[in-house]
Protein backbone atom coordinates (compact mmCIF):
# COMPACT_ATOMS: atom_id res chain seq x y z
CA UNK A 1 0.00 0.00 0.00
CA UNK A 2 0.88 3.92 -0.61
CA UNK A 3 1.76 5.71 2.39
CA UNK A 4 0.20 9.29 1.44
CA UNK A 5 -2.22 11.49 2.70
CA UNK A 6 -4.61 14.04 0.47
CA UNK A 7 -5.60 17.26 1.69
CA UNK A 8 -7.25 20.77 0.68
CA UNK A 9 -4.38 22.81 1.54
CA UNK A 10 -6.17 26.46 0.13
CA UNK A 11 -9.63 26.61 -1.60
CA UNK A 12 -8.97 23.82 -4.93
CA UNK A 13 -5.33 23.34 -4.36
CA UNK A 14 -4.96 19.65 -3.62
CA UNK A 15 -1.72 18.57 -1.68
CA UNK A 16 -0.61 14.98 -2.17
CA UNK A 17 1.76 14.35 0.38
CA UNK A 18 3.40 10.84 0.37
CA UNK A 19 6.32 9.42 2.66
CA UNK A 20 8.35 7.95 0.22
CA UNK A 21 9.81 9.97 -2.73
CA UNK A 22 9.74 6.90 -5.46
CA UNK A 23 5.82 7.00 -4.99
CA UNK A 24 5.52 10.77 -5.26
CA UNK A 25 7.37 11.03 -8.84
CA UNK A 26 5.73 7.47 -9.84
CA UNK A 27 2.24 8.90 -9.00
CA UNK A 28 2.67 12.18 -10.80
CA UNK A 29 5.10 11.11 -13.71
CA UNK A 30 2.31 10.58 -16.72
CA UNK A 31 0.46 13.99 -15.79
CA UNK A 32 3.45 15.89 -15.15
CA UNK A 33 5.17 15.13 -17.95
CA UNK A 34 1.66 15.52 -20.38
CA UNK A 35 1.70 19.27 -18.70
CA UNK A 36 5.35 20.24 -18.67
CA UNK A 37 7.69 17.71 -20.33
CA UNK A 38 10.21 19.32 -23.09
CA UNK A 39 9.47 16.22 -25.30
CA UNK A 40 6.20 14.50 -24.41
CA UNK A 41 4.22 17.69 -23.93
CA UNK A 42 -0.01 16.57 -24.40
CA UNK A 43 1.69 13.42 -25.56
CA UNK A 44 0.52 10.12 -24.19
CA UNK A 45 3.51 8.20 -23.71
CA UNK A 46 4.45 4.53 -22.78
CA UNK A 47 6.56 4.33 -19.53
CA UNK A 48 9.40 2.77 -21.27
CA UNK A 49 9.07 5.47 -23.72
CA UNK A 50 9.45 7.85 -21.30
CA UNK A 51 12.26 6.12 -19.14
CA UNK A 52 14.45 5.26 -22.45
CA UNK A 53 14.09 9.33 -23.33
CA UNK A 54 15.28 10.54 -19.77
CA UNK A 55 17.76 8.18 -19.07
CA UNK A 56 19.41 9.79 -22.01
CA UNK A 57 18.46 13.07 -22.39
CA UNK A 58 18.62 13.72 -18.32
CA UNK A 59 19.76 10.88 -16.49
CA UNK A 60 23.26 10.44 -18.19
CA UNK A 61 22.57 6.82 -18.96
CA UNK A 62 20.48 6.28 -15.77
CA UNK A 63 16.48 6.50 -15.19
CA UNK A 64 17.23 8.91 -11.88
CA UNK A 65 13.89 10.52 -12.86
CA UNK A 66 12.55 9.62 -8.63
CA UNK A 67 15.49 11.02 -6.98
CA UNK A 68 15.92 14.80 -9.63
CA UNK A 69 12.55 16.21 -9.10
CA UNK A 70 11.33 16.71 -5.06
CA UNK A 71 8.04 17.99 -5.91
CA UNK A 72 4.98 18.51 -8.58
CA UNK A 73 2.10 20.17 -9.63
CA UNK A 74 -0.38 19.91 -12.39
CA UNK A 75 -3.40 21.48 -13.23
CA UNK A 76 -6.96 20.10 -13.40
CA UNK A 77 -7.01 20.07 -17.32
CA UNK A 78 -3.74 17.93 -17.67
CA UNK A 79 -5.18 15.63 -15.27
CA UNK A 80 -8.52 15.10 -16.82
CA UNK A 81 -6.77 14.86 -20.39
CA UNK A 82 -4.68 12.16 -18.89
CA UNK A 83 -7.72 10.24 -17.39
CA UNK A 84 -9.33 10.11 -20.30
CA UNK A 85 -6.67 9.04 -22.64
CA UNK A 86 -6.20 5.41 -23.61
CA UNK A 87 -2.90 4.28 -21.84
CA UNK A 88 -1.81 0.71 -22.75
CA UNK A 89 0.87 0.40 -20.10
CA UNK A 90 -1.47 1.45 -17.16
CA UNK A 91 0.61 0.72 -13.85
CA UNK A 92 -0.87 0.70 -9.91
CA UNK A 93 0.66 4.63 -9.86
CA UNK A 94 -1.88 5.71 -12.75
CA UNK A 95 -4.99 3.83 -11.10
CA UNK A 96 -4.20 5.17 -7.62
CA UNK A 97 -4.10 8.38 -9.46
CA UNK A 98 -7.47 8.00 -11.55
CA UNK A 99 -9.29 7.28 -8.47
CA UNK A 100 -8.12 10.52 -6.44
CA UNK A 101 -8.80 12.64 -9.65
CA UNK A 102 -12.14 11.00 -9.96
CA UNK A 103 -12.92 11.69 -5.77
CA UNK A 104 -11.89 15.00 -6.83
CA UNK A 105 -14.12 15.88 -10.30
CA UNK A 106 -16.92 14.79 -7.83
CA UNK A 107 -15.64 17.39 -5.04
CA UNK A 108 -15.04 20.52 -7.89
CA UNK A 109 -17.17 22.40 -10.08
CA UNK A 110 -14.72 24.32 -11.28
CA UNK A 111 -10.62 24.38 -11.88
CA UNK A 112 -8.19 22.68 -9.92
CA UNK A 113 -4.74 22.00 -9.07
CA UNK A 114 -3.01 18.64 -7.91
CA UNK A 115 0.28 19.49 -5.66
CA UNK A 116 2.70 16.67 -4.62
CA UNK A 117 5.66 16.61 -2.12
CA UNK A 118 6.79 13.56 0.11
CA UNK A 119 8.90 13.46 3.39
CA UNK A 120 12.00 11.54 2.03
CA UNK A 121 12.37 13.97 -0.92
CA UNK A 122 15.58 14.25 -2.77
CA UNK A 123 16.61 18.02 -2.92
CA UNK A 124 18.13 19.60 -5.45
CA UNK A 125 20.11 21.96 -3.18
CA UNK A 126 21.46 21.34 0.53
CA UNK A 127 19.30 23.78 1.76
CA UNK A 128 15.99 22.80 0.11
CA UNK A 129 13.29 21.08 2.32
CA UNK A 130 9.85 20.01 2.03
CA UNK A 131 8.31 23.39 3.40
CA UNK A 132 10.46 25.04 0.23
CA UNK A 133 8.69 22.92 -2.27
CA UNK A 134 5.64 22.91 -0.75
CA UNK A 135 5.87 26.86 -1.44
CA UNK A 136 7.06 26.50 -4.89
CA UNK A 137 4.18 24.30 -5.52
CA UNK A 138 1.78 26.34 -3.95
CA UNK A 139 2.98 29.70 -5.78
CA UNK A 140 2.51 27.47 -9.27
CA UNK A 141 -1.30 26.28 -8.18
CA UNK A 142 -2.49 30.11 -7.33
CA UNK A 143 -1.39 31.52 -10.42
CA UNK A 144 -3.78 28.87 -12.07
CA UNK A 145 -6.59 29.08 -9.77
CA UNK A 146 -6.43 32.79 -8.49
CA UNK A 147 -7.82 35.46 -10.73
CA UNK A 148 -6.23 38.20 -8.65
CA UNK A 149 -2.83 36.44 -7.83
CA UNK A 150 -1.99 35.82 -11.88
CA UNK A 151 -3.04 39.16 -12.38
CA UNK A 152 -0.62 40.29 -10.23
CA UNK A 153 2.24 38.29 -11.13
CA UNK A 154 1.39 39.89 -14.58
CA UNK A 155 1.86 42.93 -13.09
CA UNK A 156 5.19 42.19 -12.11
CA UNK A 157 6.40 41.08 -15.42
CA UNK A 158 5.29 44.20 -17.55
CA UNK A 159 7.23 46.39 -14.62
CA UNK A 160 9.77 44.20 -14.83
CA UNK A 161 9.95 44.64 -18.54
CA UNK A 162 9.88 48.53 -18.36
CA UNK A 163 12.44 48.46 -16.42
CA UNK A 164 15.06 50.65 -18.69
CA UNK A 165 18.01 48.46 -16.52
CA UNK A 166 16.83 44.93 -17.93
CA UNK A 167 16.15 45.45 -21.62
CA UNK A 168 14.38 42.09 -21.16
CA UNK A 169 17.62 40.20 -21.06
CA UNK A 170 17.10 38.58 -17.79
CA UNK A 171 13.83 37.28 -18.27
CA UNK A 172 15.57 36.22 -21.18
CA UNK A 173 18.56 34.50 -19.54
CA UNK A 174 16.24 32.81 -17.31
CA UNK A 175 13.91 31.36 -19.54
CA UNK A 176 16.84 29.91 -20.53
CA UNK A 177 18.05 28.47 -17.62
CA UNK A 178 14.89 26.98 -17.19
CA UNK A 179 14.65 25.69 -20.55
CA UNK A 180 18.04 23.84 -20.22
CA UNK A 181 16.32 22.46 -16.54
CA UNK A 182 13.72 20.55 -18.45
CA UNK A 183 10.42 22.61 -18.66
CA UNK A 184 8.09 22.85 -21.30
CA UNK A 185 8.29 26.49 -22.68
CA UNK A 186 4.14 26.95 -22.30
CA UNK A 187 5.27 27.07 -18.35
CA UNK A 188 8.51 29.20 -18.50
CA UNK A 189 6.81 32.05 -17.57
CA UNK A 190 4.91 30.63 -14.31
CA UNK A 191 7.99 28.56 -13.59
CA UNK A 192 10.08 31.84 -13.45
CA UNK A 193 7.74 33.69 -11.18
CA UNK A 194 7.46 30.45 -8.64
CA UNK A 195 11.30 30.58 -8.06
CA UNK A 196 11.36 34.30 -7.61
CA UNK A 197 8.49 33.59 -5.62
CA UNK A 198 9.94 30.93 -3.23
CA UNK A 199 13.98 31.36 -4.09
CA UNK A 200 14.50 28.26 -4.48
CA UNK A 201 16.61 27.74 -7.98
CA UNK A 202 20.30 27.99 -7.07
CA UNK A 203 20.17 27.89 -10.96
CA UNK A 204 18.63 31.32 -11.42
CA UNK A 205 21.64 33.37 -9.29
CA UNK A 206 23.15 35.82 -10.79
CA UNK A 207 20.50 35.83 -13.40
CA UNK A 208 17.63 36.98 -11.12
CA UNK A 209 19.05 39.79 -8.60
CA UNK A 210 17.59 38.84 -4.44
CA UNK A 211 15.88 42.58 -4.92
CA UNK A 212 14.27 41.56 -8.14
CA UNK A 213 12.78 38.67 -6.62
CA UNK A 214 11.21 40.66 -3.61
CA UNK A 215 7.91 41.94 -5.04
CA UNK A 216 7.46 38.09 -6.13
CA UNK A 217 7.69 36.93 -2.70
CA UNK A 218 5.91 39.71 -1.32
CA UNK A 219 2.55 38.98 -3.18
CA UNK A 220 2.98 35.18 -2.94
CA UNK A 221 3.37 35.71 1.11
CA UNK A 222 0.09 37.75 0.79
CA UNK A 223 -1.80 35.52 -1.16
CA UNK A 224 -1.08 32.40 0.38
CA UNK A 225 -1.99 33.94 3.99
CA UNK A 226 -5.47 35.42 2.92
CA UNK A 227 -6.42 31.84 0.78
CA UNK A 228 -7.89 32.17 -3.14
CA UNK A 229 -10.82 33.35 -5.13
CA UNK A 230 -12.03 31.61 -8.11
CA UNK A 231 -10.63 32.09 -11.50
Amino acid sequence: MFDFSIREILPHIYHLHFESAYDLAMHFLRSSEYYESPKFHRKIFTLVDYMEWYAKERGEGAFTYTKDWSGFNVPSWALRKVRAADIQDLNKYDQRMFTLIDWIEERESSDYYFIGTSSAGYARTDEEDEEDVLDHEIAHALYTVNADYRSEVKRLFLEWDRNPGHKGEELESAKEVLKEMGYHETTIKDEIHAYCATDLADELEGVISKKEMKPFQKLFKEFKGKGVREA
